[in-house]
């Protein structure tokens, strides 16, 4: 028998729900300091904020990852998902 080729159904309760539940408000802030800040040529703070969407981006990745192996994803497919392949 075949497995489905489709990737498994996330848990009830997941690390990207709960990374979103305390990270969402910020995320937004945040986004919206960069633009007041490149507004008012402020581009040191825009910068910083950058950054720091920067580093939620890659916990969201992370969280999607280990949510995805959580229900049994295989790797290399989450992997080509990611473009980390060659």
């Amino acid at each position: 028998m075949r497995k489905n080729p489709t990737m498994p159904k996330a848990l009830p309760v997941t690390r990207t729900e709960d990374l979103h539940h305390r990270a969402g408000a910020t995320l937004a802030d945040t986004l919206e300091q960069a633009a007041a800040a490149v507004a008012a040529g402020d581009f040191t703070r825009a910068a910083t904020a950058a950054q720091q969407l920067a580093q939620y981006a890659e916990h969201a990745q992370n969280a999607v990852a280990r949510d995805a192996l959580a229900v049994g994803t295989d790797w290399w497919q989450l992997g080509e998902q990611f473009g980390l392949h060659p």
